[in-house]
């Protein structure tokens, strides 16, 4: 009963999916390996969202980076920079 209590007045809103990918998606988009996006989401690069486990990528935030470094080489140090 304590569970019930704890939680009961706790509610998440849940995102609507299809405005995100997964790490995965995001690195087969942008060229890069999951980790290389992880460490984009930590430093604040790409906006996400948590969604059990997973981190899920805004596709608005993958598009404005694509757009934000468009040609620039893959290992273009000013691709990090905001």
């Amino acid at each position: 009963m304590l569970y019930n209590l704890r939680f009961e007045n706790r509610t998440a809103e849940m995102p609507e999916l299809s405005e995100f990918v997964t790490t995965e998606e995001a690195a087969e988009v942008l060229g890069f390996n999951a980790k290389s996006v992880r460490n984009m989401v930590y430093n604040g690069t790409l906006e996400f969202t948590k969604f059990g486990r997973s981190l899920m990528i805004s596709k608005k935030s993958l598009q404005d980076y694509i757009e934000r470094t468009k040609g620039m080489s893959k290992h273009d140090p000013r691709r990090g920079k905001d």
